[in-house]
């Protein structure tokens, strides 16, 4: 499960839908970081993500998730907040 923090909540719902995307390509890809195969899976889901993360990017780096909860992030369980 992935768990948005008090801040990320409080975001655009857009960029609450770019957290999520990101978090739960991370738990379909094998690979570590951000690399071709993560890349291709979020172009497929997300096509404007590039955007998406830059706008998050410059609002403040650190809302994204409950870091007790990356953990289950790694797991395979989501789920987005309202």
């Amino acid at each position: 499960m992935i768990k948005l923090t008090k801040k990320a909540v409080r975001l655009e719902k857009r960029l609450r839908e770019y957290i999520i995307a990101h978090e739960y390509i991370h738990t379909l890809v094998m690979e570590n970081g951000h690399g071709e195969m993560w890349q291709q899976l979020m172009d497929m889901v997300m096509p404007d993500w590039r955007k998406r993360h830059h706008d998050l990017f410059w609002i403040e780096k650190g809302v994204w998730i409950d870091p007790k909860a990356i953990y289950a992030a790694e797991v395979g369980n989501v789920t987005a907040a309202n």
